[in-house]
């Protein structure tokens, strides 16, 4: 039996309200039409409501495009005819904040290579930076 070593991460310490932001603390990853899943460095792997990743949702691909990183990654996983992806957006086991750890991601798809042997593609997942609190305030003017 496989137990998921962490699940759900703890809360951090951060503000109270979204609002509470410092103005250019903002980040966004797109939606991508896949499956959130946390791949774990003894092989296991999990989505993000803790059930295990089976073979016919492609765990041995994923097992084969990561094997040997030391570390946990969080990742959309996109499987359908044709398309094999891991969209990495975090690497929670490194110390840092969110950004620092993302800025660790292109180093951990050089060391697996960017297609594996079996046709996965790894990948770090879009993200958009800037000005929260400029959108915010126009949101909230426009009456939402």
């Amino acid at each position: 039996m496989t137990i998921m070593h962490w699940f759900p991460p703890s809360p951090s310490e951060g503000p109270r309200s979204i609002v509470d932001l410092h103005p250019e603390d903002f980040s966004m990853e797109c939606k991508i039409n896949g499956m959130r899943i946390l791949v774990f460095p003894d092989g296991s792997i999990f989505t993000r409501h803790g059930t295990p990743v089976t073979k016919h949702k492609g765990m041995h691909l994923i097992r084969r495009a990561t094997a040997g990183l030391p570390i946990t990654i969080d990742a959309e996983w996109e499987f359908r005819s044709g398309i094999a992806v891991l969209h990495v957006f975090d690497l929670p086991d490194l110390d840092g904040d969110y950004d620092a750890r993302v800025a660790e991601i292109p180093a951990v798809i050089r060391a697996v290579g960017p297609l594996s042997d079996d046709g996965v593609s790894v990948q770090p997942i879009p993200r958009a930076t800037g000005p929260f609190r400029e959108h915010f305030e126009a949101w909230r003017a426009a009456g939402f």
